[in-house]
């Protein structure tokens, strides 16, 4: 059996830089991996016939994860069958199916890219099965080609450090962190759907009567500058919250305007910044360390409905 941990994400900065022909949309920002993982476990199940995949779903009780489906309609069986059916595992060498059981802890529908990690894990995880198995396995090139075909952030995954995001998000270049932040992650029980947001982001747009088009006035291929300007703890040189602009924050409180009011709580409570992470609902806040990071947690606490949940982490160059 191969074990893998899937990480979250979040995203210190996001810009739209406009429309594809294709219809997905030109992204440019950082995104850096969470410890906040699922687990995938992947084994060969010989009672299955060969080519078959089964996937079974444990959730945590009590923790609003969102609805998870167990059939074909979960990443983890779609990547599962394009691993299975690429050139490069065409003389498969399970004696089975695959049986893969999905442990769920990051909440579907928030922008944390849980769904793509496990997508990513999903790929890695049938690879190492296969190596194991005395099989060539799946080459770098249709890993990264099958990442590509589930889920714009699931290319990241493959190798999550943090990295500068560009073309509709698979394209990414590593890029160092100066130091590492203590970050407050809040999730809102409404979920969104990233389509919807997109979509809602366009409308807003078009009926702005403000003249700005909807765009951070930023250059083409610009890196935020956010992730390349170190704040020492304790210095009092303040962060540019401009900096960790997400433009589709306006679309996604317009959708939950839960998530706007949780983002209110991190501006007051003394975060250097605060901002959604990709296409929400989750939004985070950036703290000077940890320890003022789990202090706000407990404050937190304290302001949130049934079913929210939130979370400090320690998130950096090093994963």
């Amino acid at each position: 059996m191969i074990s893998l941990n899937c990480p979250a994400k979040i995203n210190l900065g996001l810009s739209v830089l406009g429309m594809r022909p294709d219809g997905y949309h030109d992204l440019s920002g950082i995104m850096v991996p969470v410890p906040w993982h699922d687990r995938l476990d992947v084994e060969i199940d010989a009672a299955l016939p060969a080519g078959r995949i089964r996937l079974e779903v444990v959730t945590q009780p009590g923790v609003s994860i969102g609805p998870i489906p167990e059939d074909d309609g979960n990443i983890v069986s779609a990547t599962a069958r394009l691993c299975l059916d690429c050139d490069e595992m065409a003389e498969r060498p399970f004696g089975g199916g695959l049986f893969v059981r999905l442990f769920k802890a990051i909440p579907a529908g928030t922008g944390l890219g849980g769904a793509s990690s496990d997508a990513a894990g999903t790929i890695l995880a049938i690879d190492r099965l296969a190596r194991a198995a005395g099989h060539p396995g799946i080459s770098p090139e249709t890993m990264r080609a099958i990442a590509a075909a589930v889920g714009s952030d699931s290319v990241f995954f493959i190798r999550p450090v943090p990295s500068r995001i560009v073309g509709r998000g698979e394209d990414f270049v590593p890029v160092p962190l100066a130091g590492s932040f203590s970050a407050v992650i809040a999730v809102p029980v409404q979920r969104l759907n990233t389509g919807a947001v997109f979509r809602r982001w366009e409308e807003l747009r078009k009926h702005s009567d403000s003249g700005k088009d909807g765009l951070t006035d930023r250059v083409v291929g610009d890196i935020s500058p956010c992730l390349l300007v170190r704040v020492p703890p304790g210095s009092g040189e303040p962060a540019a919250p401009e900096f960790f602009e997400n433009d589709l924050s306006e679309a996604v409180f317009d959708l939950c305007p839960r998530s706007a009011k949780l983002l209110d709580l991190f501006n007051e409570s003394g975060s250097f910044a605060a901002s959604v992470t990709g296409s929400g609902s989750a939004v985070y806040g950036l703290f000077a360390d940890i320890g003022s990071a789990e202090c706000f947690v407990r404050t937190m606490t304290r302001n949130l409905l049934p079913g929210e949940i939130v979370r400090a982490f320690q998130i950096g160059s090093d994963f």
